[in-house]
């Protein structure tokens, strides 16, 4: 399909002032609801300061979130004010248990402090505005007067970075409307039930098992009254602000240094996730039953057969752009990995200082990996053990620290997997897929039993190896050996066994171990994981050797050079954003033009007043506000020379593809002949309008039109037929 087939630029303008006016209100909500709610219900003392309190505060919301919620929806008493109820109860269990007070007491104090603050304004508020604006007059003259020109310069990189990686990373977030991924839907529908109170509907078509996602776009739609098809279209720029930020929270930690963590951080967005340079990490994979054997020393290391190199596009799948789709589209699993660099973070602190405030945050973190999707606690069990292992030949694993850690790893386990309880209605999930493809095979799922008959137990699935993964892997030996003679030699070469043992888990089946987890799905955490060696390269190799050299000028050099970098991401670096290939994935499953009409459809019209005919990606969409009939049912069911089109509501939209999209979908034979369906609704529409005088255009672009059939007379002759019955009831009587 070519790049106009997929993107009608009449309505571009209209999609991307709804979807950044939307996300202003989005980003003004979840910091209500993430930042400043919780900083007044939940105790800060051990929170940190700066950006670990922000961190800390959107963890303890998210935990309470995904906790209270789903329990009142499954109880069927959830709405605004039971939220509400909830977070107070919270707030007043702390005031008795953590802060010691009566709450009696501490109810009256804040009533009276109300008050007095009230009366005292309206007293006096002539005074106090003056009061106010001298204040702040003062406070700005005192910053101007102490101006570090050099914080100023700071924390301008620190946003342009921010904002650049944000900007390359969920650019698409800002110009469709469309679903990102096939997938999404699944999640339309189950947030559709959730607003009817529903946490496990009895017609659930999709297969969502993780409800994480879904209550956490739920809460948004309650607090934003953002309709879902704008919703899930921009939410996915919170995952990925809170994923840049967890990444440079923790880099600052590990290097002692924010340029550093920084620096790291924009090779990271900029590179490792957002350009195609990138495939010289995540090289292509191939599935094959006869890899070619590499001897190195005593091990034995499978690698793609050269053959499939002379012939890529047959053998060899490309997953370097997988992790940038699946941050823009925000996936149950990408959530799950922004949780990764922080959980192994707190488990680094919790051995090295035995503080119970370091356990929480890491409790919490797991549980929240459980919650979003459990096959992202996949990815950190290798590191974990490496990590826990090294604390225990480091004297650092006391017998009173592991019971806590036991506890802690065995409630968040508990506690995240409510999910499971949908095994009781729905059965074991059908396949666990790339994110857990190990536990396909322990429970013998039917993906399992397919891929047995079809291609043999002794497949692999096994990434193209080259000097680069040897070299990663070398690096982080090296860097691991030399923190270890280093002061806090636990707490920095800690850091390094993250690499080393995501290595183990991402090249399992290259080293002749079972599949973990798939490379495609695999490949985000193991960016993640190399950025501890990155941060590694550029403290050692340019911060120490320029701290040596230049010594109180080097941080305004490397400052200087971060700013040079920030340009050459933003002017010299190829990003995947403006390739054909990403833009083939804005509108990839089916075209903006339609959620966007369907969008201005729900606005004009009442609730369960109208019905769509469209593909199948509009039932999600519609679900709880309206009513669909799919496009080729409608065709066959319903008769363009029929008196009346039989569908009882009183408006019927029909979205025609004038040029029909080229998605084919997944085991669903009615995408197979899209243009034959396509021209036979034409054909319909056609016969329906010489015969009707009831149908208009309702909207238009290059790409869709959209019918609009007024079938008030339907319903007339409906309420016509429902008197006459109940008039022949009443006779009879």
């Amino acid at each position: 399909m070519t790049r106009e087939d997929f993107i009608d630029y009449g309505i571009l303008q209209k999609i991307f002032f709804l979807n950044v006016k939307s996300t202003i209100l989005l980003f003004v909500v979840a910091y209500i609801l993430f930042i400043y709610v919780p900083r007044r219900i939940f105790p800060q003392k051990y929170t940190g300061g700066g950006i670990e309190n922000i961190i800390s505060n959107i963890i303890y919301m998210l935990v309470f979130i995904e906790l209270s919620v789903p329990l009142m929806v499954f109880l069927k008493i959830f709405n605004t004010f039971t939220f509400m109820s909830a977070l107070i109860i919270t707030k007043l269990f702390f005031v008795k248990f953590y802060e010691h007070k009566e709450i009696k007491s501490y109810l009256r104090d804040i009533k009276n402090r109300t008050m007095i603050a009230i009366f005292d304004f309206f007293d006096h508020y002539h005074e106090k505005i003056e009061e106010f604006k001298k204040r702040k007059k003062e406070a700005v003259f005192l910053y101007f007067k102490h101006l570090d020109y050099y914080q100023v310069f700071k924390k301008i990189l620190i946003f342009a970075v921010f904002a650049h990686l944000v900007y390359i990373l969920g650019y698409r977030c800002f110009i469709a409307l469309a679903n990102p991924l096939s997938d999404t839907s699944q999640f339309f529908e189950w947030v559709a039930n959730l607003q009817q109170n529903i946490l496990y509907a009895d017609n659930k078509t999709a297969k969502a098992d993780f409800y994480g996602i879904s209550v956490f776009i739920f809460i948004l739609r309650i607090f934003t009254h953002l309709d879902t098809i704008v919703l899930f279209n921009i939410y996915p720029l919170l995952l990925i602000i809170f994923l840049l930020l967890g990444v440079y929270f923790v880099l600052k930690r590990f290097s002692v240094s924010s340029l550093i963590a920084l620096f790291t951080l924009l090779i990271y967005g900029s590179f490792l996730i957002g350009s195609p340079w990138n495939s010289f990490i995540a090289t292509p994979i191939a599935l094959t039953e006869n890899p070619e054997i590499i001897r190195f020393f005593s091990f034995k290391i499978y690698q793609v057969p050269s053959s499939y190199l002379l012939q890529p596009h047959l053998y060899l799948e490309n997953i370097a752009m997988t992790p940038l789709m699946r941050y823009f589209s925000g996936m149950a699993y990408e959530f799950s990995s922004a949780f990764y660099l922080l959980n192994l973070f707190y488990l680094i602190k919790s051995l090295d200082t035995g503080k119970t405030r370091y356990l929480f945050n890491y409790t919490f973190t797991l549980m929240l990996v459980f919650i979003f999707h459990g096959g992202g606690a996949i990815a950190l069990i290798v590191p974990s053990i490496f990590i826990a292992l090294h604390a225990l030949l480091s004297g650092k694993l006391s017998i009173s620290l592991l019971k806590r850690g036991f506890v802690a790893i065995f409630s968040a386990a508990i506690l995240g997997n409510g999910w499971v309880l949908s095994v009781l209605k729905y059965g074991i999930p059908q396949d666990f897929g790339n994110a857990a493809p190990f536990l396909d095979r322990l429970f013998h799922t039917k993906q399992a039993i397919v891929q047995i008959a079809t291609a043999g137990i002794e497949e692999v699935t096994i990434s193209y190896l080259t000097w680069v993964h040897l070299f990663l892997v070398l690096s982080a030996i090296a860097f691991f050996l030399i923190a270890r003679v280093y002061k806090k030699g636990f707490y920095f070469s800690s850091f390094l066994l993250i690499p080393l043992g995501f290595f183990v888990v991402y090249y399992a089946e290259n080293i002749g171990f079972p599949k973990l987890v798939h490379p495609s799905r695999g490949a985000e955490y193991l960016f993640l994981s190399i950025t501890i060696i990155i941060a590694c390269y550029i403290k050692l190799f340019l911060w120490v050797p320029l701290k040596l050299l230049i010594k109180r000028y080097a941080k305004y050099i490397f400052m200087m050079l971060l700013y040079v970098a920030l340009l050459f991401s933003a002017f010299v670096v190829e990003h995947y954003k403006n390739t054909d290939e990403y833009r083939k994935l804005i509108n990839g499953v089916q075209y903006s033009d339609i959620p966007y009409f369907l969008y201005k459809i729900i606005r004009q019209n009442k609730p369960l007043t109208w019905t769509v005919v469209s593909y199948v990606q509009e039932y999600s969409k519609v679900l709880g506000k309206g009513y669909m009939v799919n496009t080729n049912e409608f065709i066959i069911q319903y008769n363009p020379l029929d008196k009346f089109l039989k569908i009882p509501t009183p408006k019927v939209y029909i979205f025609v593809e004038d040029i029909p999209h080229k998605y084919t979908g997944k085991d669903q034979w009615y995408y197979r002949w899209r243009k034959d369906i396509q021209d036979n609704l034409k054909h319909w529409i056609a016969l329906y309008s010489a015969k009707h005088d009831n149908i208009k255009i309702f909207a238009k672009s290059h790409l869709v039109t959209v019918y609009e059939i007024d079938n008030s007379g339907y319903i007339k002759e409906l309420e016509r037929k429902s008197r006459e019955s109940n008039n022949k009831i009443i006779n009879s009587k």
